[in-house]
């Protein structure tokens, strides 16, 4: 969440392995610090920027899985780490099932995984576990490195991201072609491990992960960054089962996702619920010590969960359960979720530095959400005199 910022990463990886935690809403103000643009190929340039509009990137890519403080990478053409793969293979799973990538790991956490004695946490998997590897684990995409470690900061060969590839694919449903040719084209085809043919060849097949411009597949180089976003991007494209295509199957039912969502914290109460004809709209309202807040989302009837952003925060600190949903309601095709919020007064910040920044005008705010997406429009008025 945008708001827990200041917050160490450490704090982020600890709450990802919690399955009885609601998130608030999360929402930018206009002092928040943007990160800088990270360096891209040209070749990969337009896809990377594709992949990122549907939500493929993730935020943060953390350079030193050891830092205490996240660290932005700001060069994609480097090689890629273990963990930074697995949170782009976490964002193509929550893409596929209509979920965020947090509501993917809550719905995991809850569901999938096995958990600890306590019951609280889930069970980590590897003695050197961030948060991430774990979720991975439950979800069949990783298995480590065979001596009850994962190596978060290790490095991913080529063959070892197909095979990853395609285990984030059959995760959705999908799988690999009941017939491959015996040779996928790449001039240096006896060099792949026999465990990564199968998936080098239907990579291939789809015009996922291509050979190298000599012809070559390149089994044991380096994978890097961009080359991950762009082949998660072309296997969510070109591959035959895709949410794109719509014949991804579920993780999750619809049970589950209203579960999750209105049942992982003890602090949290709906507030109302409107439903639509292919998601709920929840408002949940919720305490504790510090400042109260409120979340939005979207519970799809395949099972997905979706935190959103309103758009607008009447606190400085937020979205808050004194402020009103106006005339919330779904689109006859239920495409679109439409609200009104009023602000009563300009919403100034306190807690960033500086203080004293205007983060919303007072005004009469009309907010419109894509279903599918969770991206939101706004189109204020002046209050009336």
């Amino acid at each position: 969440m945008k708001h827990l910022k200041n917050f160490s990463s450490l704090f982020l990886i600890l709450a990802i392995t919690v399955s009885f935690i609601t998130p608030a809403s999360a929402h930018s103000h206009p002092d928040d610090t943007i990160p800088p643009v990270p360096t891209v190929s040209p070749w990969a340039q337009e896809e990377v920027d594709r992949a990122r509009e549907l939500g493929l990137v993730p935020n943060m890519m953390f350079e030193s899985y050891r830092s205490i403080e996240a660290v932005l990478l700001n060069d994609y053409s480097v090689p890629i780490t273990r963990e930074q793969y697995i949170r782009v293979a976490m964002e193509f799973v929550a893409l596929q099932q209509h979920c965020d990538s947090e509501s993917l790991s809550g719905l995991v956490s809850r569901y999938l995984a096995e958990k600890s004695a306590d019951g609280y946490f889930i069970k980590n998997v590897f003695s050197d576990d961030t948060g991430y590897a774990s979720i991975a684990y439950y979800l069949g995409i990783v298995e480590g490195r065979g001596d009850g470690t994962f190596d978060p900061g290790g490095l991913i060969t080529r063959q070892e991201a197909a095979v990853m590839l395609t285990r984030a694919y059959s995760v959705c449903g999908g799988t690999l072609p009941k017939e491959t040719p015996e040779t996928s084209g790449f001039i240096d085809e006896n060099k792949i491990a026999d465990w990564a043919k199968e998936s080098a060849s239907a990579l291939a097949s789809w015009n996922v992960m291509n050979g190298m411009e000599d012809g070559s597949f390149s089994p044991d180089e380096y994978f890097t960054v961009e080359q991950c976003i762009v082949t998660f991007l072309r296997l969510y494209e070109n591959a035959p089962v895709s949410r794109k295509n719509g014949n991804v199957t579920p993780l999750f039912t619809y049970k589950q996702g209203i579960e999750y969502a209105t049942k992982s914290s003890n602090i949290a109460e709906v507030n109302f619920k409107v439903d639509g004809p292919s998601a709920t709209f929840i408002r949940l309202n919720y305490g504790g010590r510090l400042q109260a807040g409120s979340s939005l989302c979207f519970v799809y009837r395949d099972g997905g969960v979706r935190w959103l952003d309103p758009g607008i925060c009447d606190k400085p600190w937020g979205f808050t359960p004194s402020q009103e949903l106006e005339n919330p309601h779904f689109s006859d095709d239920g495409n679109t979720f439409y609200f009104t919020m009023t602000l009563k007064e300009d919403v100034i910040s306190y807690m960033d530095n500086p203080k004293g920044i205007l983060i919303h005008e007072k005004g009469i705010y009309n907010i419109n959400i894509d279903v599918v997406s969770g991206r939101y429009q706004i189109q204020r008025e002046n209050l009336p005199e």
